[in-house]
């Protein structure tokens, strides 16, 4: 298998993790927990580490689609040296000019972007949009920095002439979960996949028999286990951050994807409901000098 993925080795580690047993997930683990020794060690280093031999951890180079332990290695170091998603990119160092910091940013943004946008398929956002646009009512459901997204997808569901609700506290979201039927949609967005609150919301809801929408960065996540169709992001994400980032654009990129299929369904009748929408919440000219004068 040759290795087309545009995925950070890392992460595609992590995502196989849960498909993977035996001496092959023992040393998926030690390169997970272990990566900057990793880039140092030879073979057989990580193999007794591993509790396995040598031989093995080639074969595992090769499932991933590497051609051996120094390629999977090489990938690593290149990945690591270019990083751009630590504390120490995001906080300047005294050294590092303006510029300099405004390319780590961009660097880590257009990674996470073409990443995602590599592994979005149209098949899948084709049937999203099936069920969107035949949902009686939509409940869309986030927390964190998920809920940000939640957020603005309800509003721009709303603009396209959508039933949709989204609801900030977590019992009220889970009543009304419980409310929805199989002509309504849950759409369930967590960078993770295994927030507890949101998987409540979505095990009430397929008991229910109500299709579930996850947006998720994980396929292998208990999100992605129980929703009806999965819209996947990509995003590197590392545990010390200023803010989650990465998975912030990600999940927007393929929220904006979504609601520009879905209002391209009916070209006009969106372009007439956003300038009636426009014109509604512009003050008019005569109303600005009245108040002005008051």
């Amino acid at each position: 298998m040759k290795n087309e993925t545009t995925l950070p080795t890392l992460l595609m580690i992590r995502r196989k993790l849960p498909e993977l047993s035996g001496n092959f997930k023992a040393i998926a683990e030690q390169i997970l927990s272990h990566p900057q020794e990793i880039v140092n060690e030879k073979v057989c280093v990580l193999a007794e580490r591993s509790l396995c031999d040598s031989a093995q951890v080639v074969r595992f180079c090769q499932r991933l689609g590497f051609k051996g332990f120094s390629d999977l290695k090489n990938k690593i170091i290149k990945e690591l040296l270019n990083q751009r998603r630590t504390l120490d990119s995001q906080i300047p160092l005294p050294e590092n000019s303006f510029d300099q910091l405004k390319k780590k940013f961009a660097d880590s943004f257009i990674r996470t972007i073409n990443d995602t946008l590599h592994e979005i398929r149209e098949e899948q956002m084709r049937k999203a949009l099936e069920l969107l646009k035949k949902s009686r009512l939509i409940l869309i459901s986030g927390f964190g920095s998920s809920g940000q997204i939640a957020r603005d997808l309800h509003t721009k569901l709303l603009r396209l002439g959508f039933y949709a609700m989204f609801l900030e506290d977590a019992e009220n979201a889970r009543t009304e979960c419980a409310a929805l039927t199989r002509e309504d949609l849950l759409i369930a967005i967590s960078f993770s996949g295994t927030t507890k609150y949101l998987l409540d919301e979505v095990n009430i809801a397929t008991r229910n028999h109500v299709p579930v929408l996850g947006i998720t960065n994980y396929p292998d996540s208990p999100l992605a286990g129980s929703s009806t169709i999965v819209l996947l992001t990509t995003a590197d994400e590392q545990r010390l951050r200023l803010g989650a980032m990465d998975s912030i654009i990600s999940q927007y990129l393929v929220v904006d994807l979504l609601i520009s299929l879905l209002a391209g369904n009916d070209r006009k009748k969106t372009e007439e409901r956003i300038i009636a929408i426009f014109e509604q919440t512009v003050v008019p000219e005569n109303d600005e000098d009245n108040h002005a004068s008051q």
